[in-house]
């Protein structure tokens, strides 16, 4: 596979915003709008980074930040069959070089850009943007059988190490693990047939499922069947040395060889989506009473229930039923011994007591009631209009977001009370050194970075489209296509 690679050594127009040392008394929305005007400069902040930034021409098709934070990629599309990447140096949006591609799949590990498609992977040096390899996939098209949006080749798993991908003929599908150093053919399998990946487990396990659910290890490309007799309906739950998985009927324990040691029946005999959770030495499994058919709408299937079990022997301690009738509930959040659960058709939300399966009716008749979360402390954030100050909306179980962004307090006594509404709900994606956290509204798309005690430090300029963040270094881009990177000194 031939990609044509063009150095560019040009200096970058930065269009940069600039960012000033404000008190919180000064950085209303009001005030801080004159200040937001764009400016081809770059800067220093007064947390001690520097922010760069850039206006890129053409249609996005995609871009990535890598893993260490050093690299970012912007992908646009140039013509029908062909993309333009361009990639970056985060210290000072400098850019490297640019490749041309047929692919339009693309990512970045430490060290390599990895482009690929139905036509087949190329791997490039980060840093010089020098071809390390290319594996050219050979497949028939004429009468083949195609599958995942009609390419004969789907990648199932890219990691540091591997890539794994199928690539499907008339009824032969084969998978094959290729090397991200070498590029070689580390193994080649069609024992995969008719499968796909469920859940990664630890280091290099898989559970898949074919006609039967088993592991299968990407190393050594081994498969070691489960004895698993129906669809498994919750997460594999790892506790202590043991996991644990449970399906329509039964309650599973596998030891760390993925052997069984035991199984028990699941109370009403036909489960439907089902959470795990542990308390000492308890496993205790919510049911949620619900399925989502294909037209990707929720359904009851079933009467919804939480019950323990001896997660030694898989003894059965105690069952409380949620509803008394096959009802759905859509929404489980738990932590520290306590669950909420949230039913959309009743307008229902229920608090629950894990150790012994204690229910408590709460309060909660708010427009799209049946989506329900828990604010939990650090989390979540909310603007005081009148002081500019982020206060924290998340005081453990008590607090939600409905599907409207909107905060509330609940409890069984009164009705919801409303802390602040979705334009003013901010979430905490990431904390900083010395405390500084830096949030993004899903509402209004702004981002702000507040100290440890809720001052607002800065506000980025425009409505964010989106961003990544690796380590220290954040890759924002905003709804003009507008670039810009920040990185924070290393904690």
């Amino acid at each position: 596979m031939k990609t044509s690679i063009k150095n560019l050594t040009l200096s970058l127009l930065a269009l940069a915003w600039p960012m000033a040392q404000l008190s919180a008394q000064n950085l209303s929305t009001e005030a801080v709008d004159p200040l937001l005007k764009g400016s081809v400069e770059r800067f220093t902040s007064p947390i001690n980074s520097t922010i760069h930034g850039l206006a890129i021409d053409g249609k996005i098709q995609g871009e990535s930040l890598s893993p260490d934070g050093n690299y970012f990629f912007i992908g646009t599309n140039i013509r029908n069959q062909e993309l333009k990447i361009g990639v970056y140096k985060t210290e000072d949006c400098q850019l490297l070089y640019e490749l041309t591609t047929p692919h339009f799949h693309c990512f970045m590990t430490s060290e390599y850009l990895v482009l690929y498609s139905s036509l087949g992977i190329d791997v490039y040096t980060l840093s010089t943007g020098e071809l390390k390899w290319s594996h050219k996939i050979d497949v028939l098209f004429g009468n083949s059988r195609l599958y995942i949006g009609e390419k004969p080749l789907s990648v199932i798993l890219r990691n540091e190490e591997m890539f794994v991908f199928r690539s499907d003929y008339h009824e032969e599908v084969k998978c094959t693990g290729v090397s991200t150093n070498t590029g070689d053919t580390l193994w080649s399998t069609t024992r995969l047939n008719g499968c796909r990946f469920v859940q990664k487990l630890e280091d290099s396990n898989f559970l898949m499922r074919g006609e039967k659910y088993f592991i299968f290890n990407t190393k050594y490309a081994s498969v070691q069947h489960l004895t698993i007799d129906d669809e498994i309906v919750s997460q594999w739950f790892h506790f202590g040395t043991w996991n644990y998985v449970a399906d329509k009927k039964y309650l599973y324990c596998f030891d760390d060889q993925y052997f069984c040691r035991w199984k028990t029946a699941l109370p009403n005999g036909k489960n439907s989506y089902t959470h795990l959770y542990s308390v000492g030495d308890t496993i205790v499994l919510i049911n949620t009473g619900s399925i989502v058919k294909s037209s990707k709408k929720l359904v009851a299937q079933s009467v919804p229930y939480v019950a323990a079990f001896n997660a030694s022997d898989g003894q059965q301690f105690w069952m409380t039923e949620l509803a008394n009738r096959k009802e759905a509930f859509s929404c489980i959040y738990a932590a520290d011994s306590i669950s909420y659960a949230c039913s959309n058709a009743k307008q229902k939300l229920l608090k629950i007591s894990l150790p012994d399966g204690q229910i408590q009716p709460m309060q909660w008749d708010t427009d799209n009631c049946g989506q329900f979360k828990v604010l939990s402390w650090g989390d979540y954030y909310h603007i005081d209009r009148v002081t500019n100050h982020f206060e924290n909306a998340g005081f453990g179980f008590g607090c939600a977001l409905n599907m409207g962004n909107d905060a509330y307090r609940v409890s069984a006594d009164a009705a919801p009370q409303l802390i602040a509404n979705g334009a003013d709900v901010y979430r905490s994606y990431k904390t900083l050194a010395n405390g500084m956290r830096y949030l993004y509204s899903n509402v209004s798309k702004d981002m702000w970075i507040i100290s440890s005690d809720g001052q607002p430090l800065y506000r980025f300029p425009k409505k964010l489209r989106g961003f990544y963040i690796e380590r220290n270094t954040v890759l924002f881009f905003t709804d003009d296509d507008h670039y810009g990177v920040i990185r924070f000194p290393e904690e």
